[in-house]
This record gives structure tokens, C-alpha cells and sequence, in this order.
């Protein structure tokens, strides 16, 4: 209960509360009503009055009210103020948004908040790496192209220069074959010639050139076929960079649908903690009416204690002097009833003098 027994001061608003006034008769310092309490009243004490009339005879006491009225009204005043301040601790512990509820729930707001931030601030991060990715990717598909334009065009020369070289060896190996064919025939026409050593190593010759125009050939084949398979293997690779790039953009538009809808969560949480904070601050108002009208309760209940204060010594002080006067008038009756004692003995005396003088004129 910390909130109950706070005495700050705050300043009071055009909203406050009008401060409750309370009235105590008993309370009251004006000459009139002064007399009333200190003549009408007695204050729980019974003084005889002594009369002087008749000897040793006294009026009853005067009964008045006691302090009681008093202490009974400090009572119900401690009694209002025990129950504004009860009544303020319930209203802070029960209203929304105040004390723990306001503190967790600002809190929880707070932490959400920061949450989405970071998460929002995460999917800004893997949206730029997507984005670098994209844009990698975009230029590796652009130089791949470049490659691939290039190694066609290179390719396509040297297929072509290929091709002119093997239609080159074709033609010489056909010129070949008929130079051997007719040089054999002529050869198989001149039958003393046909031992000639010479002949026959230049016919070796030659079919070790068309060997090695056909191997020439086969490589030229193989490296053809190098060069399609490189063309298929860039052709999957374009495929694939194309596969990525479709799966980053969905990725992307998935990441730009929750980051909008982070933000749209984040502007309602934002409303929400400007309302509480507005209930919140409405609150804090009436939180400071009560105490300023708790303050006002407390100004007059000291007021009236300070006052109450001022009428006991007062009532000591007449109390007093009443003692003092009842002290006198007591003092007084014993010495009336001592001179009447004497005023008795003189008359017998001058009684019993004259009684004796009648006798002596006798």
C-alpha cells in the first residue's frame, strides 16, 4: 500500500475537485460561540455551587456534555481519511494501465514493439542479400552470355576452320589416292620398275600423311565435341542462375509482404500505446484530484485538530480558574461558619450578661 500514505503536494488544475469544507460548532473560535461552549456547557466535570443562603446546603451539579462529542468527530475525521486513502490505493491498483498493469502492459507493448523492429531490421538485412544475390546473379548470367557469345562466335571459326581443313585433307587425300592409284596402274604397266625401292617408300609416305590427316580429323571431332558439351553445360548453368533468380524474387516479395505487414502491426501497436498512454495520463489526473481533494481533507482535519487544541486550554484554563473559585467560596463558607460560630458565642455571652445584670438588680 505505498500509494496510500503519500503527503507530496501536487499543484491543483482547472479539473481538480472542489475541496470539501467540514463544519465543527464545537470547533468554532468567535466570541459567540466561545461563550456558548465556555458558559453554557461544562466539559464533563460536575462543581457544586455553594449557596449562600443556607448554611451548608448546595445545588446539584451542573451536568453538560463531555469531550466525547469531540474525540468522536476526530474519530469519523480519521475515519474519512483512512477511507479516501483506501479508496485511492483501490482506484490506483484497480484501473487499466496503472501501477503493475500499466507497467506490464507498457512493458509488453514496449518489448513487442522492439521485436517487430528487430525482426523488421532482420528482413531489411536478407532482403538486401537477396537483393546483392539478384544483382550477382545478374551480372554473372550477363557474362555468361558474353562467354557464350564469345565462345560461339570462337567456336563457330574454329568449327569453320575445321571444316576447311578437313575439306583441305579430304581434297589432298583424294588427290592422293588418285596420284597413287594412277602412279600403281603405271607402276603395274612398267613391270621392270616395279622393285624400285624408292616407289614404294614414297607410297609409305604417303599413307603416313593420310594417317595423320585422319587423326588430325579425329582430334578436330573430339574437340568439336569438348566444345558442345561446354555449350550444354553453360546452357544448364544459364538454367539454373535463371531458377535462382525466380525463387530470389519470390523470396523477395515474400519478405516485402511481411515487411508490410510488420509495419502495419507495429502502426497498431503504436495507436494502441498512444491510447493507453493518453487513459494512462487521464488517470494520472484523477489520481491527482483525489489527492489534491485528500490534501484538502487533511489541511481542514488539521485545521480543526489545531483548533480543538486551542478550546481544551482554554477549558483547562476556565477549568482552573473555576477550581480556584471553588477554593475560595469553600474558604469563604468556613470562615462564614466560623464568624457565625463567634457571632452564636457573643450572643449567649451577652445573653448570660444580661441575665446576669437583671438578677443583680434584683
Amino acid at each position: 500500500m505505498s500509494g496510500i500514505f503519500r503527503t507530496h503536494s501536487l499543484n491543483s488544475t482547472s479539473h481538480s475537485t472542489p475541496q470539501k469544507r467540514y463544519s465543527f460548532g464545537a470547533f468554532c473560535t468567535s466570541p459567540s460561540t466561545l461563550k456558548d461552549v465556555t458558559m453554557e456547557h461544562s466539559y464533563g466535570v460536575g462543581f457544586p455551587c455553594v449557596s449562600l443562603q443556607g448554611h451548608g446546603t448546595t445545588s446539584p451539579p451542573v451536568q453538560g456534555r463531555s469531550v466525547r462529542e469531540f474525540e468522536e468527530q476526530m474519530a469519523s475525521l480519521r475515519k474519512e481519511n483512512f477511507n479516501l486513502k483506501l479508496r485511492l490505493y483501490f482506484l490506483e491498483e484497480s484501473v487499466p494501465g496503472y501501477h503493475q498493469a500499466n507497467a506490464e502492459g507498457h512493458d509488453s507493448l514496449m518489448k513487442q514493439l522492439i521485436e517487430t523492429k528487430v525482426e523488421i531490421e532482420i528482413l531489411r538485412k536478407e532482403l538486401e542479400q537477396k537483393q546483392e544475390l539478384l544483382k550477382e546473379a545478374a551480372q554473372a548470367m550477363n557474362h555468361m552470355e558474353d562467354i557464350q557469345k564469345e565462345t560461339e562466335s570462337k567456336g563457330q571459326a574454329f568449327i569453320e576452320e575445321l571444316k576447311q581443313k578437313i575439306q583441305f585433307l579430304e581434297m589432298e587425300r583424294d588427290l592422293d589416292k588418285t596420284q597413287q592409284s594412277g602412279f600403281m596402274n603405271d607402276l603395274l604397266g612398267h613391270s621392270e620398275i616395279s622393285e624400285n625401292v624408292n616407289t614404294l617408300q614414297k607410297i609409305r609416305e604417303l599413307e603416313g600423311m593420310v594417317t595423320q590427316s585422319e587423326s588430325k580429323i579425329m582430334a578436330m571431332q573430339t574437340q568439336n565435341n569438348k566444345f558442345e558439351e561446354l555449350l550444354a553445360k553453360r546452357d544448364e548453368t544459364i538454367k539454373e542462375y535463371e531458377e535462382k533468380v525466380k525463387e530470389l524474387a519470390f523470396q523477395n516479395a515474400e519478405l516485402l509482404e511481411m515487411m508490410e505487414n510488420k509495419e502495419k502491426d507495429m502502426a497498431n501497436i503504436e495507436l494502441n500505446l498512444k491510447s493507453l498512454r493518453l487513459c494512462n495520463a487521464d488517470l494520472k489526473e484523477d489520481n491527482s484530484n483525489l489527492i489534491e481533494a485528500l490534501k484538502s481533507t487533511q489541511d481542514n482535519f488539521h485545521k480543526e485538530f489545531s483548533n480543538m487544541k486551542v478550546c481544551e486550554k482554554r477549558m483547562r484554563e476556565q477549568q482552573d480558574a473555576l477550581s480556584q473559585m471553588q477554593s475560595t467560596i469553600s474558604l469563604k463558607t468556613a470562615n462564614t461558619a466560623r464568624l457565625l460560630e463567634r457571632i452564636q458565642d457573643y450572643e449567649k455571652m451577652v445573653t448570660k450578661m444580661n441575665f446576669e445584670r437583671n438578677l443583680a438588680k434584683r
